[in-house]
Formats: structure tokens, sequence, C-alpha cells
């Protein structure tokens, strides 16, 4: 279980990453904010849908705690940098 949720985590760590190198005035309008957020409310909703079965596993599962909260701190910092390109993004998809 540990590889996937570093793999997750490696993931989100790289989409921040590539969200960071693009620059807000360079950026080239192809989709809608609403389809951005439609995209991202279904990329969070597989991955609590494939963590969500850990929860009843928690107690067997050393270290869970920990690998969970690296997934939840790279998730934010997709959310945020995606707020920051697309200004109120991150209102629509909890509007999802």
């Amino acid at each position: 279980m540990t590889p996937l949720i570093n793999d997750i985590t490696s993931a989100l760590d790289t989409a921040t990453s590539s969200l960071s190198s693009i620059s807000t005035s360079s950026k080239v309008k192809r989709q809608s904010d609403d389809d951005i957020a439609d995209l991202v409310a279904g990329i969070i909703t597989d991955l609590t849908n494939a963590l969500d079965g850990l929860l009843g596993e928690a107690s067997s599962i050393p270290d869970l705690g920990s690998l969970l909260a690296g997934v939840d701190t790279s998730l934010n910092q997709v959310l945020v940098g995606l707020e920051t390109l697309l200004a109120g993004v991150l209102n629509l998809v909890a509007n999802l």
C-alpha cells in the first residue's frame, strides 16, 4: 500500500511543479473554468474512492496517518496552484 500512496503523492507533486511553471499571463484558455473544475473534482473523487477503503484498515497499516498526511499536503499544493492560475476554480470545485 505504501508504494501506491507514494506514487499518488509523487504524481500530485509533479502536477504542482507543472502548474507552477505556467505563468498566468501565458495561459492559453482552452477550457472553461467549469470544465477544469469538473476535471479536478473528478480527480479528487477518484482519489477519495481509491483511499476510502484504507480507513477500515488504518489500525493494521503502520504509518498510514503520515502517508495520508503527505497526500493531503500534496493535494493542497495542487489546489493552491490551480487557484493561482484560475481564480475562483476552488469555489467551482467546492460546488460540485
